[in-house]
């Protein structure tokens, strides 16, 4: 699939004496980018704000283009071009877009950009849950679901959904459940699910007494509009800044907690806390 393309990319274009950046949108697809490749990696925001100025000789792959909106995609073309790099876009028009507005990438291919397409499946060895695949690619829904049906078990009730999953999911041996997925629509039922499996590892001796509990920040994704409006923040709220504000004594890099916000005056008070800094 997409993963060997890149990797077999990456093995001519080091043999021709270029060397490889990866970006993608987000900070863990650039992770899962650099990863898969073996390359060095990330964000498209630090590419285009932080100062990563790669070598006139890299190859730049922008993957998940879908999500990048116009004005990213128009600034990052843009340095691409100063720095005389030379740039592959990667994704699928298709899958998820944008926050902010337009849909370049779409725009691009339908203005005559050279496209390579990728059709056949690899990942799916299953010759019919491969069929459902295929329908779903061509939006064909009812076709995918009558060719999945075999393997589909429908749980109306929630509570008895959620511990089906967890149940299934500790019924597979560890080698199986490291090639295993859980997909829960819901940030408190992921919770609730990740709870019941941790509590079965447990009970099993999987799972050690001395085992560590972590935090874990999500980036959202917010519009311009939405990083600058207060209304948006919510009392404890970590934001993590990427610039210097001398004037407030903050410093790129620090981690800061909302305290409140006021929304007629679209202000917001928050104190420092670096104890989340890694």
């Amino acid at each position: 699939g997409k993963t060997t393309l890149m990797r077999t990319l990456k093995e001519f274009f080091q043999e021709s004496g270029y060397s490889l950046l990866g970006l993608s949108p987000l900070g863990n697809s650039s992770r899962k980018l650099g990863e898969s490749i073996q390359t060095e990696s990330t964000t498209l925001y630090q590419f285009l704000h932080l100062k990563h100025d790669p070598a006139a000789n890299t190859v730049v792959i922008l993957d998940e283009c879908s999500q990048v909106s116009t004005p990213d995609m128009l600034a990052f073309i843009e340095k691409a071009t100063e720095l005389q790099c030379r740039v592959i876009l990667s994704g699928d028009f298709n899958q998820q877009s944008s926050i902010e507005w337009g849909r370049a990438f779409k725009q691009l291919q339908e203005a005559n950009l050279y496209t390579a397409t990728l059709k056949e499946i690899v990942r799916q060895k299953n010759p019919q849950l491969k069929k459902a695949v295929e329908a779903v690619i061509e939006k064909n829904i009812v076709q995918a679901m009558e060719e999945a049906t075999p393997y589909l078990h429908v749980e109306p009730d929630k509570d008895q959904r959620l511990n089906a999953i967890a149940e299934h999911y500790t019924r597979l041996t560890p080698e199986e459940r490291a090639q295993t997925l859980l997909l829960i629509p819901g940030l408190e039922d992921g919770k609730r699910v990740n709870q019941m499996v941790r509590e079965y590892l447990h009970d099993n001796d999987e799972l050690k007494e001395n085992a560590l509990t972590a935090q874990v920040l999500v980036q959202q994704k917010w519009t311009q509009i939405q990083t600058l409006t207060a209304v948006s923040y919510t009392r404890g709220l970590i934001i993590r800044t990427n610039i210097d504000l001398p004037q407030f004594f903050i410093e790129r890099g620090d981690y800061l907690k909302v305290l409140a916000t006021d929304e007629e005056k679209n202000t917001m008070t928050v104190q420092k806390d670096n104890t989340l800094n890694p």
